[in-house]
């Protein structure tokens, strides 16, 4: 041996990859059926404040984007817009905030 050997004990390593769910608004927007065959419906089960809604492929390119207002209670997703299979992240967002959900298309 060349130095002094060294040991290092009790060593914790946490990683999270991912994009975090606001929990606070997380139940007030339904998507269904999920995972889905490309057609899917989302529902507001709350009045909400949000402007825009994005769908975006796992490398972050905007597949579908629509302005929204706080009356819209649902929206159809699905017809013209093809996805293939995979995990799609559906961004609902305003000037202040930003929540995202995930839609697997199977």
């Amino acid at each position: 041996y060349w130095g002094n050997p060294l040991f290092i004990d009790n060593v914790e390593i946490e990683q999270y990859v991912g994009l975090p769910e606001d929990a606070g608004v997380n139940n007030d927007i339904q998507i269904y059926p999920n995972p889905s065959d490309g057609h899917f419906t989302v529902d507001f089960t709350k009045e909400h404040d949000f402007s825009n809604v994005e769908i975006f492929n796992p490398t972050g390119k905007v597949l579908f984007k629509k302005d929204i207002s706080s009356q819209t209670k649902s929206i159809t997703i699905g017809n013209g817009l093809k996805l293939a299979r995979g995990v799609y992240f559906i961004k609902f967002s305003n000037e202040k905030n930003n929540v995202v959900k995930k839609v697997l298309i199977k």
